[in-house]
């Protein structure tokens, strides 16, 4: 079963002022850009997880439906917790630190 979030009760909204080729990450009011390629690499390897954390599955279903339809993707705090998880061990340590905010 889905979460609320991936089950899109807190469905992406448009995107404004991302620069081409961009998504935006709303944590908590803080928005944060990602690459398109970013957003790949990090919905696939969510995706190759998916079979041991629910977690994970639901963070995949949600990057594919944002680089599907380029929006704004709001995301909660266990989401932040599994996609940082997950950023960290694809060696994506500037994005880790732009999840982690000023002063994370």
């Amino acid at each position: 079963m889905l979460s609320a979030s991936a089950a899109g009760l807190h469905a992406p909204v448009p995107t404004l002022g991302a620069e081409p080729g961009r998504l935006v990450l709303d944590l908590a009011g803080r928005r944060v850009e990602l690459a398109r390629a970013e957003a790949v690499r990090l919905r696939d390897a969510a995706a190759a997880e998916a079979g041991s954390s629910s977690a994970a599955r639901d963070l995949s279903v949600l990057l594919d439906r944002v680089l599907a339809r380029g929006h704004l993707l709001a995301l909660r705090r266990g989401e932040v917790h599994t996609l940082t998880s997950i950023a960290a061990g694809l060696g994506l340590g500037e994005l880790v630190a732009r999840l982690a905010g000023p002063g994370g």
